[in-house]
């Protein structure tokens, strides 16, 4: 199927190809497109919301319900990452500084932000 629109994308795929400027950009599920953009065209693609569209295709248990994983905006990735993957966290929802709903995050948009923080301070 092909579409033009990234909300039906995720809404009806288990697997999105994105192709922009002449090639493939990206071929991955919904949530890897939307949590981790291969490139800057698939990011402005998927659009600025993309966080939250990334929680549609998040699974969540009952558990997780009655007490989330939680972070906080102000805190560093590599410390939420560390602490979240030490609770078995797929998700986390993300609090301001005062401790209000701010948005959500799948594990891999943590992860890959970590990692491209990781990889940018060891070639600069």
């Amino acid at each position: 199927m092909v579409t033009h629109d990234i909300e039906e994308a995720v809404r009806l795929g288990d697997r999105i190809a994105v192709y922009g400027q002449g090639r493939i950009e990206q071929f991955d599920t919904p949530g890897a497109v939307l949590g981790t953009p291969a490139t800057p065209y698939v990011a402005e693609f998927a659009g600025a919301d993309r966080g939250l569209k990334q929680l549609s295709v998040t699974a969540i248990e009952p558990d997780d319900l009655e007490q989330p994983p939680l972070a906080r905006v102000d805190e560093p990735a590599t410390a939420a990452g560390a602490r979240l993957r030490g609770q078995g966290a797929r998700w986390t929802v993300v609090l301001d500084e005062a401790g209000e709903l701010h948005g959500g995050r799948a594990w891999t948009s943590w992860r890959s932000r970590a990692a491209a923080r990781s990889a940018s301070s060891r070639t600069g």
